[in-house]
């Protein structure tokens, strides 16, 4: 459902929605400084410990949801992508 959201036009979205893009743009830049940060610094880090891999207890059947809903999960879980991020860098500094 997301893709059909990107795909209208500027004049066909709501406000919210835009407001709602507009975040999720920012974020993934957010996202890209912080690998650039990380780059950086990673000569004075200690190594990257591979992060233990989450067990699915098995496919869960999607629900429909509104186009907002979908977007602000998705914005929550960059969020919580880029805390992972700098948390892993501060416990990373020498």
């Amino acid at each position: 459902m997301r893709k059909e959201v990107r795909a209208m036009s500027a004049s066909q979205k709501s406000p919210i929605m835009e407001k709602m893009d507009t975040v999720l743009g920012e974020l993934g830049n957010l996202q890209v400084c912080l690998g650039s940060l990380a780059d950086y610094i990673s000569p004075y880090c200690t190594p990257v410990t591979p992060e233990p891999k989450a067990k699915v207890a098995g496919e869960k059947l999607e629900e429909t949801k509104a186009p907002l809903e979908a977007c602000l999960e998705e914005a929550i879980a960059k969020v919580c992508r880029l805390q992972g991020m700098v948390n892993d860098l501060i416990a990373r500094l020498r």
